[in-house]
């Protein structure tokens, strides 16, 4: 995920003003667009040896057996929330 998504200058905060600092160079979850970011409802734990597949099929599921709306349903993942 980290090759990805935040190394380089290909990485998604790259370049982009941290609105909580004003320094360039935010977090993930401050460059996607406004409809996929929002106020936390679940906290997510993981670690680094998990693939993206791995990642995102348990959240799929979890979101069906929970019942939850994935447009009203937004974690908080270090990766994507702190600016590292």
């Amino acid at each position: 995920i980290c090759p990805v998504l935040a190394f380089g200058d290909s990485g998604k905060g790259k370049h982009r003003i941290c609105p909580r600092d004003g320094k360039m160079d935010c977090s993930i979850v401050d460059a996607v667009e406004g409809q996929h970011r929002g106020r936390a409802t679940h906290f997510v734990s993981w670690c680094w040896d998990y693939t993206l597949d791995e990642f995102t099929g348990s959240i799929r599921s979890w979101l069906l057996k929970e019942n939850l709306c994935p447009d009203d349903t937004f974690l908080w993942v270090c990766f994507f929330c702190n600016n590292q």
